[in-house]
């Protein structure tokens, strides 16, 4: 970047408009010549404050801390005291980034007062592609400001700056820290570490903001594994429920089934307590058959009893005679038993009262009073026929008829007792198909359905119960799904993000091993450069060197360090400004540069009375560097610093050459202070 004009409109001692132009290219130096409270310092301070804005002195604070004259011509003032401003014009030529294309900016900076109160400063910056005016984006106005010109990157140089640069010796512990950081900003600039560093600081922004999204994913994937594994319970409890509702569903159509089977069994018994009447019935009927038939049985075996208690008995106790008679003849035969004795053998029988054949001879019975008939008969022999003729005159008697009846009667009764006997039977078969439990069964099965239908009654309860978990279960689920839906919608950007955060450290690595290695191969440029100038404006051989921390440092052919008083710190301090601005020149013309290559750079160089207390010799050295080091020097020199033959030096590099003039200081105007600048020809 480099001044094409400058034009101060009633900014302190410039009244009106005063315009200054500077030059470039093979006339590279613009000299203002001024004494002192001319203008000089003030011309400084209005360049910096045009670009820049904040102080307008450099040990003023803000400026809204001061009134109106602090800022504004005193004259101009006292004809405008309702309100007043004061305005800085610079015209510049560069380039905002170098991807853009070099173009000429107009920057104007305004600050009024109304009333002697401030009133507010408007800065506006023109170029072709339109204007940008602070009160639309007054931070963006001065963002293209910076990067046209970086302010911890300009080389407006007077004696205080020089003495923060390179500090005498006595100063040095206290300016120390300020020295190294006014040091360090001005090499970082021109290397390009401080773009790097920006780039770093922008990139660790980025970083950390990705850090916390990747954060957030972190929390985010916890969100859903947590998610996952709520869903996870709760598709195992709508399992679990559909599975129990399953499971009772089953138990209704098992309860159903057995309810079907008791009811097939209920009619079956009933069907068999029909059939039961019908065989009840013919039980009924059968027992008072069986109650009849036993009457006629009954009848019959009295019958039967009384035909062989009468006839029957005589029957057969005339046989059981003719036994014992045909056995008495056997013996009387045999001689066993003598014929002269049957009185007393039929006595005897009577005392034992028991027939030989084994029949009871008990008093008054027919057997017994046959046997006494017979005593009567027996003692004569010849009675013995009668006897006979008795006994076989009674075995006949009515034999053939009562035998008859009696078999009769016997059979009847048998018949009978067949009769009662089928009937038992039947019965019997009857009441083996007939169950007497059926009732109590009927009953057992009746309660069953009743306990089966009150279990199913549970049951369908248990399922609604179960049907209005598994709703609400499902609109957890729901609910949850689409959590999880919208969870992992944003893990895919997160993890995007967290990409986008891995590639970013990366980005981070690299730019800070840019810096490393930039660092490295700046320090040994701009080394070379300014040992390069030191050499050239110092004859003593002393050996300059940049420490790793860019300390810059003077060691004599004794290896002690020097520049350290006096003339030799503006020596020093000057070498090292024309080192910087020089390096950055040769960097700038450095060909095919990346997009992060932004180091060097064409910087203009204003010095304020930079010679100070430099001896001529010194003086002399230093004016033949200075067209060397940049490609735009404006130089503020007064009488007694410059001389024609320092003049004579540079001549031809000399493109414009202007007198301010102070017309308190002249005479001309002795109520106020009034610069003007004289272009020589």
């Amino acid at each position: 970047m480099i001044f094409k004009s400058i034009i101060l409109e009633n900014f302190r001692p410039y009244y009106e408009k005063v315009k200054l132009e500077f030059c470039n290219g093979d006339k590279n130096i613009t000299l203002l010549k001024a004494e002192n409270g001319s203008g000089k310092t003030t011309l400084l301070e209005a360049i910096r404050w045009g670009l820049y804005g904040g102080k307008l002195d450099l040990t003023s604070g803000d400026s809204k801390e001061f009134g109106a004259a602090s800022f504004i011509n005193k004259k101009y003032l006292e004809e405008n005291k309702r309100k007043a401003s004061a305005r800085v014009i610079l015209n510049i030529v560069g380039k905002v980034s170098e991807d853009k294309e070099e173009q000429e900016y107009k920057i104007t900076r305004e600050i009024t007062f109304e009333n002697d109160m401030y009133a507010g400063v408007k800065l506006t910056l023109e170029s072709k592609d339109g204007k940008v005016t602070s009160e639309k984006s007054e931070a963006h106005c001065q963002e293209l400001i910076n990067r046209l010109l970086p302010k911890e990157i300009n080389f407006f140089i007077d004696g205080e700056r020089l003495n923060k640069i390179a500090p005498e010796k006595i100063n040095q512990k206290k300016s120390k820290k300020e020295n190294f950081e006014a040091i360090k900003e001005s090499i970082n600039r021109v290397l390009g570490i401080k773009s790097l560093e920006n780039a770093i600081l922008d990139t660790s922004k980025v970083c950390s903001q990705f850090e916390k999204i990747y954060l957030e994913s972190n929390n985010s994937n916890k969100s859903i594994m947590e998610l996952e594994e709520k869903l996870k319970k709760i598709q195992y409890q709508k399992q679990s429920k559909l599975k129990e509702k399953y499971e009772k569903t089953e138990e209704i159509e098992s309860l159903n089934y057995e309810k079907e089977k008791i009811n097939n069994k209920i009619d079956e018994i009933l069907e068999k307590i029909k059939s039961d009447e019908k065989d009840k019935d013919r039980i009924d009927y059968l027992r008072i058959e069986q109650k009849k038939l036993g009457k006629i049985l009954e009848n019959s075996q009295k019958k039967y009893e009384l035909c062989l208690s009468v006839k029957g008995v005589e029957i057969i106790s005339s046989k059981i005679l003719d036994n014992g008679f045909q056995v008495i003849k056997e013996k009387k035969d045999k001689g066993e038993i003598p014929s002269r004795y049957e009185k007393e053998f039929l006595e005897e029988l009577l005392d034992l009262k028991e027939c030989i054949c084994g029949a009871s001879l008990e008093k008054d019975t027919n057997n017994y009073l046959k046997i006494i008939e017979k005593l009567k008969n027996s003692t004569p022999r010849e009675n013995k026929e009668k006897v006979n003729e008795i006994y076989f005159l009674l075995k006949d008697i009515e034999k053939i008829d009562f035998l008859e009846n009696l078999k009769n009667v016997k059979s009847e009764i048998y018949k009978i007792e067949n009769k009662i006997a089928d009937i038992d039977d039947e019965i019997k078969v009857l009441l083996e198909n007939d169950d007497y439990n059926s009732l109590v069964v009927l009953k057992e099965y009746k309660k069953s359905l009743l306990e089966k239908d009150e279990a199913k009654i549970t049951l369908h309860r248990s399922i609604g119960a179960l049907d209005l978990e598994i709703e609400n279960i499902e609109k957890q689920l729901n609910s949850l799904v689409k959590e999880k839906i919208e969870a992992d919608k944003k893990n895919i950007k997160f993890k995007k993000e967290r990409i986008n955060r891995d590639f970013s450290k990366k980005i981070l690595l690299n730019l800070e091993t840019l810096k490393k290695y930039k660092e490295d191969q700046g320090r040994e440029g701009l080394r070379e450069k300014i040992e390069e100038v030191y050499s050239r404006i110092n004859k003593k051989g002393y050996r300059a060197e940049l420490t790793d921390d860019f300390e810059f440092k003077i060691f004599d052919n004794d290896g002690k360090e020097a520049g350290t008083g006096g003339g030799e710190t503006k020596n020093k301090a000057l070498a090292f400004i024309g080192g910087l601005v020089y390096y950055a020149k040769e960097l700038n013309r450095e060909k095919n540069k990346s997009a992060l290559d932004s180091n060097g750079g064409i910087y203009p160089l204003v010095l304020d009375a930079p010679y100070g207390d430099l001896d001529n010799e010194y003086r002399m050295d230093f004016t033949k560097m200075l067209p060397l080091l940049s490609e735009q020097i404006i130089v503020m020199v007064s009488s007694g610093q410059w001389s024609k033959a320092i003049e004579e030096v540079i001549k031809d590099k000399i493109g414009k050459k202007y007198i301010l003039e102070n017309k308190r200081r002249t005479g001309m105007d002795k109520r106020f202070d009034i610069t003007t600048a004289i272009e020589e020809v």
